[in-house]
């Protein structure tokens, strides 16, 4: 089977909201092990923005679910193509969230702090999607600070 890419951008949908994120996170985590599908996803400013690789027939059939999920809406399918190797593959879904880190990409490629990704041609998603393999632990190290910052404040204990 050969292996493939898939890339796409999505609006949240009124029915989903940031708590959800952890949700989604653990349900493709599972699905994706289960199937040998890697990938990041991204989330910022309610959009969603996903690589998925794999071998096809399993990308396609995870796409497929994400395209009835009620969580996402305003699909907008921006590559699916056969690739020779992985991007992603130590994990099963890596996740980039909002941070001020990323505020140099978004103005970079969303010409601001907003980041909107249903307008990226493939070239731009495809360095996008580059510089989050050189951010993933930097953001993921600074949610879980802020993560810290709001749980140690509504225990009363400060920083």
């Amino acid at each position: 089977m050969p292996l493939s890419r898939l890339i796409y951008a999505s609006t949240m949908s009124t029915e989903c909201n940031i708590d959800e994120i952890d949700r989604i996170l653990a349900s493709a985590r599972t699905h994706n092990e289960r199937n040998r599908v890697s990938g990041v996803l991204h989330y910022s400013n309610r959009y969603f923005f996903q690589y998925l690789e794999g071998e096809m027939a399993q990308v396609e059939d995870t796409y497929e679910r994400i395209m009835v999920d009620p969580r996402h809406a305003a699909l907008r399918l921006i590559d699916l193509s056969v690739v020779r190797e992985r991007a992603f593959g130590d994990w099963t879904m890596a996740y980039v969230p909002e941070s001020a880190s990323l505020a140099a990409l978004h103005q970079k490629f969303c010409g601001g702090e907003v980041f909107d990704p249903r307008s990226l041609s493939l070239a731009e998603a495809l360095q996008v999607f580059e510089a989050f393999k050189h951010c993933l632990p930097t953001a993921h190290c600074e949610r879980l600070r802020e993560r810290h910052v709001l749980s140690t404040t509504r225990l009363g204990l400060g920083e």
